[in-house]
């Protein structure tokens, strides 16, 4: 699923235009980007978004380590996105069912 079919998937659950489900959801995930470097993002039932850093290393390549000096090369330390999935959505992708203690809360009143 591409975001063209969440857009189209949200539109005809909830009868609103898809450009106004366009804009929420673009906001959705531009809010949970600019969160989630600074502090972890947590859906209930969902996952966590957060960032790691990934500490640079150090690497000699056999065939041109004649031309680094030192003969080794170091990588810069880098943050890297990080998606926790819950343990709700664990469940669902290895059984294809919710589990029965931890079924989340649906509004059907209308």
């Amino acid at each position: 699923m591409n975001l063209e079919n969440l857009v189209d998937a949200v539109a005809s659950r909830t009868g609103l235009p898809k450009y106004q489900v366009k804009q929420a959801v673009d906001s959705t995930f531009d809010i949970i980007k600019e969160i989630s470097q600074i502090e972890p993002v947590s859906i209930r039932n969902f996952g966590k978004f957060s960032t790691i850093v990934v500490k640079g290393r150090t690497f000699s390549n056999p065939l041109t380590k004649a031309h680094i000096p030192g003969g080794v090369a170091t990588t810069p330390d880098i943050t890297a996105p990080r998606f926790y999935p819950s343990k709700f959505m664990r469940h669902l992708f290895r059984y294809g069912k919710a589990p029965e203690n931890n079924t989340p809360e649906v509004n059907t009143e209308e």
